[in-house]
């Protein structure tokens, strides 16, 4: 019998297979402008929503700088953290603000050829010169990640704000308006005072070698802010020395000026037996904000400075043991000068609460405590006890008790042993 089924000749077959790819590509075309027509409609929708906050300004004051556009936008609930950038490829959104101008605008970044608005044809013309000029009139909104800010003058990072502003002045404030990674230590010299204004945003960094590291070096002043309750300071450590007495220490600030935090969090991940979220040298004043530690949130420690302080009148210290006072040196003839005051605020064993924690304790390596000053006035004292005395079985410090709510009681350590100096109260 003939067979009478005919199949497709080759070149049936390959104009078949021709003709599919063609509408496979005319399809994804179609299918890419649709999709880059619906970014381009998100962008003009945000850029209006921008607009409309900005023509709201005008009444009490339109902004005049960058950081005054980065305030009234997060004022407005807009997301500035990681810049504001157009969802369509090849497109920006710029704040165009010169004498004439104060408007948002979406173009494209090759030519500065504008997409939205273009009712005034008159600002049109003159920002796509403006941006093609590379003029200062016309900003990048995507350039608001680069979040730190000396007054009008935005910078790339922390540390290159620091270097730029301490050549030509001594006190410096900054404003953060996105998180920082700190890839190096940040040092504010003897003579130079900072004010750091954290806005809730993060500085972090990882402690890699092997060596005393800090994220952040104060031998001037450092005055640290934070109005959100969000703001944090943080650091990590790949290599803390394990050693029972450790040779070196990691602390996410070492501070041997004037340190005065009153508001934001500070903490120490790093597990190491010297690791501290703050340790202090020098002066140290705490009138909000919190420390937190893995192992220690806070050291006192007499080095190479004389009469060093810590006053506590708010925020909170929470670590297994939340804060000790050490006397390094092992001459029993040297009585270095420290003095605690808490007058408020609280300090909080992260342990099962137990007697058997520490919520302050005090230690020497020899060096008599007949110059340490401990005064409480107030505060809680939660989740261990206050020791004080421990280590050398010389001169004991002096300790005064006004105030203050102790879940325990609070001992001093005697040659002969422990003694209790008051009474459990919570």
């Amino acid at each position: 019998m003939k067979n009478t089924n005919k199949g497709f000749t080759l070149v049936e077959l390959l104009v078949v297979i021709a003709m599919l790819a063609i509408l496979s590509t005319v399809t994804v075309i179609g299918l890419t402008g649709c999709i880059e027509q619906a970014k381009l409609s998100v962008d003009q929708q945000e850029v209006e929503q921008m607009n409309t906050v900005l023509d709201a300004s005008k009444v009490a004051g339109a902004p005049e700088t960058i950081k005054e556009l980065a305030d009234l936008l997060k004022a407005s609930n807009l997301n500035t953290k990681d810049g504001i950038t157009a969802s369509a490829s090849g497109y920006a959104i710029y704040w165009f603000h010169n004498d004439k101008y104060n408007q948002i605008v979406l173009a494209k970044e090759s030519d500065g050829s504008v997409h939205h608005p273009v009712d005034d044809s008159a600002m049109v013309t003159a920002f796509t010169a403006a941006q093609q000029a590379n003029d200062a009139s016309v900003y990048n909104l995507k350039k608001l990640a680069i979040g730190v800010f000396v007054g009008d003058t935005q910078y790339e990072s922390l540390a290159a704000a620091l270097a730029a502003e301490f050549a030509n002045v001594d006190s410096v404030t900054i404003d953060l308006y996105n998180d920082e990674y700190f890839a190096e230590y940040v040092e504010i010299a003897t003579g130079k005072t900072l004010k750091l204004n954290l806005n809730g945003c993060t500085i972090s960094s990882v402690m890699t070698e092997s060596k005393g590291t800090a994220l952040i070096v104060n031998k001037g002043t450092l005055v640290i802010n934070d109005s959100t309750g969000k703001g944090l300071i943080t650091s990590d450590v790949t290599n803390p020395d394990m050693q029972e007495i450790p040779t070196y220490g990691n602390h996410t600030i070492a501070n041997y000026g004037e340190l005065i935090i009153n508001g934001g969090t500070i903490e120490c991940t790093g597990t190491g037996g010297a690791t501290y979220a703050v340790d202090n040298h020098n002066k140290f004043t705490m009138n909000g904000g919190t420390l937190i530690g893995a192992r220690c949130a806070l050291r006192v420690a007499k080095y190479n400075y004389d009469n060093v302080e810590f006053t506590m009148n708010a925020g909170t210290i929470t670590a297994p043991t939340p804060a000790w006072i050490q006397l390094p040196g092992s001459d029993a003839s040297v009585a270095p000068t420290i003095t605690v005051n808490i007058n408020g605020g609280t300090l909080e064993s992260t342990k099962e609460s137990s007697e058997n924690n520490d919520v302050i304790y005090t230690y020497s390596f020899g060096n008599s405590h007949a110059n340490t000053t401990i005064n409480i006035k107030g505060g809680y004292f939660l989740g261990g006890t206050v020791s004080i005395g421990s280590g050398y079985k010389g001169d004991v410090p002096t300790l005064n008790i006004t105030g203050g709510t102790f879940e325990y009681d609070v001992l001093q350590w005697t040659e002969e042993g422990s003694v209790v100096r008051y009474s459990a109260n919570k």
